[in-house]
């Protein structure tokens, strides 16, 4: 019956994902592989793949949403090599790494909606292959393997991240196998296996980097290089490929993001920048290193409190301690980081999948489980992507705009009690 209603399930959910692919290719500018298609464009034409949103955090900007139509012709800077200028000078840059490009490459060469299908294809293909993989972490039987797969990636598809990360194109749902695939090499004592796929996966993300500190704090040197010497290698062939002054336009645009405010980003930056710029008389940017600082404070004790307590439970058994690297340091991860956007959701997957077993050795696992649903049916509320707040347009900084970071912060706390059940 299960099965049945899975199938049912997923037969249903693509004609609904069809009609979001195909709102997402009417409306380029609202996805981010707009983005990506446009920086290998850019690449083709012999111009930088990134640009520079134009200043953003005080009325009478030029891309602040207070400005007034006629003050931002004038305040608009004009077109150039790191200047996006035409008809949407204010669309935020792509913030992948430069070898990113090398697959959007190829797919610049098609149409922008065949290129956007096989995108979204190869997307939703990761997510049933995270899926497939996690259903094979303990022994079972193909007809077995095949129903939690049926039944995980339908739970999966439901969720309203995947299908925001679908909509937008981002890379949240291909990165859930590249680190299920770390996880299970490292509990199988393939530690260079696993280094490699992290690598990986911090090469296209590199907020995962946080990762590492884990890795040290479990002195699983081989896996800690092999993930380094990875990364090395993504980032050698990417300037090998684009040049050095891609990283380097890579690492000013990285550091001119002024949006980090809006809705969707769940981290403790995302959360004070929220509350000091989304007011009606707010003072903003003069209180942007008061927030900047309470949110690094914030990410600190969070990664602290995560290395700690793998550093604990590694003491215990080191298969604990691996179990705690990921499923902790993932929503530790999202919210230390500066961007951690809802469409990366889908890796707490993997978080939640390994919090879910360490409930079997709770003596009364019930109640926690029911728990650990908690953040899964916060985030499964479809909350639309709003622009950053302004004094015009407030942010309701401690209700719905805000609820991605609880969701973040319901997950991190109940996964820490997870992995510390007693056996």
């Amino acid at each position: 019956m299960l099965t049945l209603m899975s199938m049912l399930t997923l037969v249903g959910l693509m004609h609904h994902y069809s009609t979001v692919g195909t709102n997402a290719i009417a409306h380029q500018a609202s996805s981010d592989f707009y983005k990506f298609y446009l920086s290998a464009e850019r690449v083709r034409a012999g111009h930088s793949m990134y640009w520079l949103v134009p200043p953003r955090e005080r009325q009478g900007d030029a891309c602040h949403p207070d400005t007034p139509d006629a003050e931002r012709a004038t305040a608009m800077p004009l077109p150039g090599r790191l200047t996006l200028g035409g008809e949407l000078p204010c669309l935020g840059p792509n913030l992948n790494p430069p070898i990113f490009m090398a697959v959007m490459l190829p797919l610049s060469l098609l149409p922008y909606g065949n290129a956007w299908w096989i995108w979204a294809a190869f997307s939703s293909i990761c997510s049933v292959l995270g899926v497939w993989l996690l259903s094979g972490s303990k022994p079972r039987t193909n007809k077995d393997r095949l129903f939690w797969t049926l039944l995980g990636s339908a739970a999966l598809f439901m969720y309203y991240p995947t299908i925001a990360n679908f909509s937008l194109g981002q890379l949240g749902s291909v990165l859930l196998p590249l680190l299920t695939m770390s996880w299970l090499d490292l509990r199988r004592a393939r530690p260079v296996r696993s280094g490699l796929w992290l690598g990986l996966a911090i090469g296209l993300k590199p907020f995962l980097g946080v990762l590492l500190l884990g890795l040290l704090v479990l002195r699983n040197w081989k896996a800690m290089f092999s993930a380094i010497a990875a990364l090395l290698g993504l980032s050698a062939l990417g300037a090998l490929a684009f040049g050095v002054n891609a990283y380097q336009d890579y690492a000013l645009v990285a550091g001119n993001v002024s949006w980090t405010a809006s809705n969707w980003n769940g981290s403790w930056f995302g959360f004070f920048d929220r509350y000091f710029s989304g007011q009606a008389d707010a003072n903003w940017p003069a209180n942007k290193p008061l927030s900047k600082a309470l949110g690094t404070t914030f990410a600190l004790l969070t990664v602290s409190l995560w290395a700690w307590i793998t550093r604990g439970q590694q003491r215990r058994a080191a298969m604990r301690g691996v179990d705690t690297l990921f499923a902790l340091g993932l929503p530790a991860a999202l919210l230390a980081s500066p961007l951690g956007w809802a469409y990366y959701f889908p890796v707490l997957t993997l978080s939640g999948f390994i919090a879910w077993q360490h409930t079997n050795q709770a003596v009364n696992p019930r109640p926690l489980r029911l728990a650990l649903l908690l953040p899964v049916v916060m985030s499964v509320v479809p909350i639309s992507l709003k622009p950053s707040p302004s004094p015009l347009s407030p942010a309701l900084w401690f209700g719905i705009d805000a609820w991605y970071c609880y969701v973040l912060v319901g997950a991190f706390a109940l996964t820490l009690t997870a992995v510390r059940q007693e056996a």
